[in-house]
């Protein structure tokens, strides 16, 4: 985080405050695979609006504890369930809980727009898939 902060932080700082004063209505994006829960304010702070993906697996990356201290700050894109999770993998019934359990925790009060991260695997059961969205649509509107 340090390296970040003093390397790449300011530079992204500057082109963010760039882009949003040339479209102050822009929302930017950001991709960023595993880890990001150290810099998050710092992302925050320079002028990210959207975190892509939530990555589950790695550290501090507990998606009710990202939304418990940054909800409404920053919209949390994808994430919270993973393409080869055990969930999606096992029975159309876990696959449906887990959905569940993911919009209990990300939707309260926005913020947060579900989709799998990065990808569905073609070794995924398609009813699984089925399941798990049919709850998306059931529980996940707002």
């Amino acid at each position: 985080p340090e390296l970040w902060r003093e390397v790449f932080k300011p530079r992204l700082a500057t082109l963010l405050a760039h882009i949003k004063g040339l479209a102050p209505h822009a929302h930017i994006f950001f991709h960023a695979c595993g880890s990001v829960y150290e810099i998050l304010p710092d992302l925050i702070e320079v002028g990210v609006d959207i975190l892509n993906p939530i990555q589950t697996s790695a550290v501090g990356m507990d998606p009710a504890e990202l939304k418990r201290k940054y909800g409404g700050r920053i919209v949390f894109w994808g994430g919270g369930s993973w393409a080869k999770a055990e969930f999606l993998m096992e029975s159309p019934g876990k696959a449906a809980d887990h959905m569940k359990a993911t919009l209990d925790e990300m939707a309260p009060g926005g913020g947060f727009v579900w989709a799998p991260s990065p990808v569905i695997d073609s070794d995924v059961p398609p009813e699984n898939v089925e399941n798990a969205l049919d709850t998306l649509f059931e529980y996940g509107l707002y």
